[in-house]
């Protein structure tokens, strides 16, 4: 699976720039599905199915600038997927919403100085924001409490998904390029990391 996800993962990036870019996309995205699908655990799978499609789906609709807020939307339904499943191993603590709560108050100072530009999707942009921030730290700590290969694993691949979207933001305002292509290696490494995660268990 490894060696196929790099074959698709090289297609997508030869054809970022062309009309095809939009099915090598969908291409590498099923390749996650289907690396969490044959680490023949079933059980997690089916759990963590609806936040794998979720992503797919949102990658897709963000190949079109008309459609970028329904792929934002589809993105956050992920990172909502990815929580409950979260929760069928550790349940919910009031601690884990510190981090997103002082992330929305980070946002709103760099937004107020201009920093950040939210004047457009706001609402999507901020809700998205605080789901993959609580997901991070729910990874993090549930890795911590756990300490198992499975979710350390998963735990770094969504910190790596988090850094992707932090370049992105710095790559939309400097449009520095190098920036741009790190983001998206880190997103598909990372989220790749949360399907393969299965295979050690």
């Amino acid at each position: 699976m490894i060696v196929l996800y790099i074959f698709l993962f090289l297609i997508m990036a030869c054809t970022w720039r062309t009309r095809y870019h939009i099915y090598t996309k969908g291409l590498c995205s099923l390749g996650l599905i289907l690396t969490a699908y044959f680490s023949h655990q079933t059980k997690l799978f089916l759990l963590i199915l609806p936040a794998l499609l979720g992503y797919m789906i949102g990658d897709i609709l963000l190949c079109k600038k008309e459609l970028f807020k329904y792929g934002l939307n589809a993105f956050l339904i992920g990172d909502i997927a990815f929580l409950f499943f979260y929760y069928h191993f550790e349940s919910f603590t009031y601690i884990e919403l510190i981090v997103p709560v002082c992330a929305m108050i980070l946002l709103e100072i760099l937004t107020y100085f201009k920093i950040v530009d939210l004047s457009t999707y706001k609402t999507e942009l901020t809700s998205y924001i605080f789901a993959l921030v609580w997901l991070t730290t729910k990874a993090i700590l549930t890795a911590i409490n756990l300490n198992t290969l499975n979710f350390i694993m998963i735990a770094i691949g969504l910190i790596l998904y988090l850094l992707s979207d932090i370049l992105l933001v710095l790559y939309k305002k400097n449009n520095v390029q190098y920036l741009g292509i790190i983001s998206i290696f880190l997103y598909y490494f990372g989220i790749f990391l949360t399907a393969y995660s299965f295979s050690f268990i």
